[in-house]
């Protein structure tokens, strides 16, 4: 009995060290069977395989700008669970975006099947945080400049979260579009998306659909107030929207580079249709990201 445990002992130490992540909420297998079923519908050349910082590898698209000149680089993050190919959303900008300019990379999120899982909130963030720096140095290591990052959903919360925090990779960012934020916190956990958004202060296109409840409306308010008060004093006096940003342009301070766009012929997470919300990315990308 005691040779049997040593031997179970020894399997489950060599799959922990075969698999590292495999302890961690997100699951790594559901990603790969993901990852593999749409590899054959996917042109081998746009394939490359990222190294994160916790030595693993990651899938992502790569696809050169086809027009010139180029404007830089942009890394798309789809919304967890959605691969780099889905195709009512991330397929169309990923085509429209190359076809104007911009070098893409798209990369696969984590996946979860235990979404309410609070270490699901307490992994997921570290385990995109790697793949966006992942993509930076792919970027830098091809001389790539002016790098957008451009998130949907439950990735956009995070990817806030990661500009918010200001560190040396961060920093690389030009611009971020955040596509369909989340306003309902699904846990305790989960990133406060209204106090990020106060420590931002690159050019940020908050892009939405119709807003169907009165709780999607005041939070995307919220959003906007939170936006345009980064680098103002949370001790003043109470003021008015409208005269917040008038002294946020005076003194310069805050982030007067956003822009929140409701588009309400869309459903909220632009799934359908995306014409439009594609051609409000590229336009807002080709003013404020140069």
């Amino acid at each position: 009995m005691t040779q049997k445990l040593e031997k179970l002992g020894l399997i489950i130490v060599l799959f922990f060290s075969l698999f590292p992540g495999s302890t961690n909420a997100y699951d790594l297998w559901q990603e790969k069977e993901m990852t593999d079923s749409i590899l054959p519908f996917i042109n081998k050349s746009k394939h490359l395989w990222l190294e994160t910082d916790n030595n693993r590898r990651s899938f992502s698209l790569y696809e050169p700008n086809i027009s010139h000149p180029l404007k830089g680089g942009v890394i798309i993050l789809p919304n967890i669970n959605l691969h780099v190919d889905w195709p009512s959303l991330i397929r169309p900008l990923r085509t429209e975006l190359t076809q104007n300019g911009w070098q893409v990379l798209t990369l696969q999120p984590p996946t979860s099947s235990h979404n309410q899982d609070s270490v699901f909130f307490i992994d997921l963030p570290k385990e995109i945080t790697q793949r966006i720096n992942a993509a930076i140095d792919y970027y830098t290591s091809i001389n790539t400049e002016n790098i957008v990052l451009l998130a949907h959903g439950h990735s956009a919360n995070i990817a806030a979260l990661y500009l918010s925090t200001h560190n040396t990779s961060s920093q690389q960012i030009s611009a971020f579009v955040g596509i369909s934020f989340r306003h309902q916190a699904l846990s305790s956990h989960w990133p406060d998306i209204n106090k990020n958004l106060e420590l931002i202060q690159i050019p940020l296109l908050d892009i939405h659909g119709r807003l169907s409840n009165s709780l999607a409306a005041a939070a995307a308010n919220q959003r906007a107030n939170s936006a345009h008060l980064a680098g103002i004093n949370k001790q003043q006096t109470k003021q008015t929207l409208t005269s917040k940003v008038a002294e946020l342009a005076f003194n310069k301070t805050g982030n007067l580079g956003y822009r929140q766009i409701t588009l309400s012929n869309s459903d909220y997470d632009l799934q359908t249709p995306t014409s439009e919300a594609v051609k409000k990315i590229r336009t807002w990308l080709s003013i404020h990201s140069n």
